[in-house]
């Protein structure tokens, strides 16, 4: 009887780890297309080839940012939309030298149709919400452009294929050698390993996605494995958080074992 109960118990959390993470990326998914506010840029990924941001499920996503609000000093009909503010694609000068005080306004999005949840006020009222719902068009921050692949650096500010850009991701080569699979990582974005492992983890609450132990006080234990040996294949299907003992387990990891982490791991959960 209580090997089936455990049975059951274990059914219940595969089913609650796979609920949690697939409704989890829907909802991001659709709130990064409309935009999330800032808090902090510890969630921001920046690369030479954009910025990025990690989905619960895993997925790598390249995002802009913007300021989501503009107060007209004069009626907007008459205001034109230079003074808008424009789209970033890189963390350039012009983010660094804003006021701090106010970068908290910033909003990052994923959506490629370059058309943004700007809103415009006017005597402390919201201009023409219709139209900012549908998205207004921004233009492209010029700092950013001079930061720009050489494929993209024709195009103009106004009429920037934000689109074509996402799409563009450098198909990375490991270089170099690594002792451990969870330390080898794309190239283009390997300063921020250490970030992104550790949003995958806290989207999988810290627990082993083999033997569901949870490790929420023990986060040292938990690693985050690349299934098929590709550190550029991000998608959920291919990163798994293992601790430190099923990690061990895969094919070609008996290495894991010999780290000073696997003996405390044995001592403490395995006897």
């Amino acid at each position: 009887m209580s090997d089936l109960n455990t049975f059951t118990e274990l059914l219940k959390a595969v089913s609650n780890i796979g609920i949690s993470v697939s409704e989890k990326t829907r909802k991001f998914v659709a709130a990064l297309n409309e935009g999330i506010e800032i808090d902090d840029e510890s969630g921001i990924i920046e690369t030479t080839s954009g910025l990025y941001d990690i989905a619960p499920n895993g997925d790598v996503l390249k995002i802009a940012i913007f300021i989501n609000q503009r107060n007209a000093r004069r009626h907007p009909s008459q205001d034109g939309t230079q003074k808008w503010h424009k789209f970033h694609l890189f963390r350039c000068s012009t983010i660094d030298n804003y006021p701090v005080s106010r970068k908290y306004r910033y909003k990052k999005t994923n959506n490629d149709q370059g058309l943004f949840q700007y809103i415009i006020t006017y005597n402390n009222t919201e201009y023409k919400p219709e139209e900012r719902m549908r998205g207004r068009k921004l233009q492209l921050c010029k700092n950013c452009q001079n930061e720009l692949p050489s494929q993209f650096k024709q195009f103009s500010v106004s009429n920037f294929p934000i689109k074509d850009f996402f799409k563009h991701i450098p198909k990375s080569n490991i270089s170099g050698t690594f002792e451990y699979d969870h330390d080898q990582v794309p190239i283009f974005y390997s300063r921020e390993w250490d970030k992104i492992a550790r949003k995958l983890k806290d989207d999988r609450e810290w627990r082993c996605e083999q033997c569901y132990i949870d490790l929420s006080t023990d986060k040292k234990f938990l690693h985050a494995h690349h299934m098929d040996g590709n550190p550029s294949n991000n998608s959920i299907a291919n990163i798994k958080a293992l601790c430190i003992y099923c990690h061990s387990k895969q094919v070609l990891h008996e290495h894991v074992q010999r780290l000073p982490d696997y003996d405390e791991f044995i001592r403490k959960y395995k006897h």
